[in-house]
């Protein structure tokens, strides 16, 4: 947390050092917000780690490097740039995050998530969050040779026993995306029963009989018990930090001006259509 703290004045120090584009007349001028208190908190987080002993000579060195590059930045006109101000915004808003936590969202105990809720919290999310992927078995025929292929065929789709076992099996159950890009197209359209066209495979050909998919599949609520829990736990925090986002709005007035909204809005649509058109 002091980290973070010291982090948040080395980010304070950049906001107001880019509050002028001019250089100060004044070369040996420091930055109004520097005091002893200032400096007493750069000489602790200098501090840290360190075996060695810590000169103020160092201290008042390092301070003013710092404050050179933010008088090199603001002269430079980084400030302006769009990804430096919202990665300033980001960081102080998630630094202050960090140090408001315990007013804002009180810590939620592991344990005062019950079984039952984590059943039911399972029940709720398992299609989007805890489904498997179907599994697919599949009868193949293969052959570098046609006629050979056609002739597999015939005994594939009757179920016989092939002379070559190598060349017409059957596999056991897996997933599409284990199987040859090919093969997961043909796939794609075959319902149970069907027979595929035939394939180019490696150096020959192959073709598919779709045995059966093994659909609506899950992962064991046991098994997953104590991992739902922490699911169900995070999904706590999360409703808690939206209250707590809302409130905030609330008390302090945060509007986004209607106009500005809409403008981005209406150049976000548009942007992620093109970005959408070259996929």
């Amino acid at each position: 947390m002091f980290r973070y703290l010291i982090c948040g004045l080395l980010l304070l120090c950049l906001l107001a050092g880019c509050g002028s584009q001019q250089v100060p007349e004044n070369k040996n001028q420091i930055s109004q917000h520097m005091d002893q208190a200032f400096l007493d908190a750069y000489a602790r987080r200098m501090q840290e780690g360190r075996d060695a002993s810590l000169s103020a000579e160092q201290v008042l060195e390092h301070v003013q490097n710092m404050e050179a590059l933010i008088a090199e930045a603001r002269i430079r006109k980084l400030h302006d740039i769009p990804e430096f101000r919202q990665a300033l915004h980001q960081f102080q808003a998630e630094l202050f995050m960090h140090t408001l936590q315990p007013d804002l969202v009180k810590e939620i105990p592991r344990e005062s998530i019950s079984n039952e809720e984590t059943m039911a919290f399972f029940e709720k999310h398992k299609e989007q969050h805890y489904s498997l992927p179907d599994l697919y078995t599949l009868r193949i025929a293969m052959s570098e040779d046609t006629e050979e292929l056609y002739r597999l065929r015939e005994l594939m789709d009757s179920q016989q026993p092939a002379e070559n076992s190598s060349s017409l099996r059957l596999l056991s159950p897996r997933p599409l995306e284990q199987f040859p890009a090919p093969w997961q197209e043909a796939l794609q359209g075959m319902k149970e029963g069907d027979t595929s066209p035939v394939l180019k495979h490696g150096n020959g050909f192959a073709v598919l009989r779709l045995e059966s998919i093994e659909t609506e599949r899950f992962h064991d609520l046991e098994e997953r018990m104590e991992y739902i829990r922490n699911d169900a736990l995070y999904a706590r925090y999360r409703n808690a930090w939206k209250k707590a986002y809302e409130d905030l709005r609330e008390i302090h007035g945060i509007r986004m001006d209607s106009a500005l909204s809409d403008a981005f809005a209406a150049g976000f649509a548009h942007s992620s259509g093109k970005a959408g058109e070259n996929l």
